[in-house]
């Protein structure tokens, strides 16, 4: 009796340090939280915006001075590989790589994309929000 009494308690004990361990698991939060968002700072509607990192995420369409939600990815740079349309003309931007540059830190930040009429080219500043 004193045995199946013993194995009961020790099997109760180990579900339920299992069951913490799991749960411990379960409330860590990421490794790596990085959230972006784009903010129009041209005088058009932005369509069909794509902003490729780590990830690929689609903005969808943002008038002029609208800023969308933010993103997560799992790293990101000051600048990125954009795509998008302005009244059914393609704009982007491509970087060559990202040889040098720094990932950046867990924070929030904004792509700020600003059309430069003389040149005819989507302009990106970074900023930390």
């Amino acid at each position: 009796m004193k045995q199946l009494l013993l194995l009961i308690f020790l099997t109760s004990f180990f579900l339920m340090a299992c069951n913490t361990e799991q749960a411990e698991e379960e409330v860590t939060p990421p490794l790596k939280d990085v959230f972006v968002r784009i903010e129009n700072a041209s005088n058009f509607t932005l369509d069909n915006i794509l902003v490729k990192i780590s990830e690929d995420h689609d903005y969808g369409s943002l008038n002029a001075g609208e800023r969308s939600v933010y993103q997560q990815y799992s790293k990101a740079y000051e600048y990125a590989y954009v795509a998008l349309e302005i009244e059914g003309a393609l704009f982007g931007i491509q970087p060559i790589d990202y040889v040098g540059e720094m990932e950046l830190p867990d924070g929030y930040y904004t792509y700020i994309l600003t059309v430069d009429e003389q040149s005819n080219r989507l302009l990106l500043t970074f900023r930390e929000d």
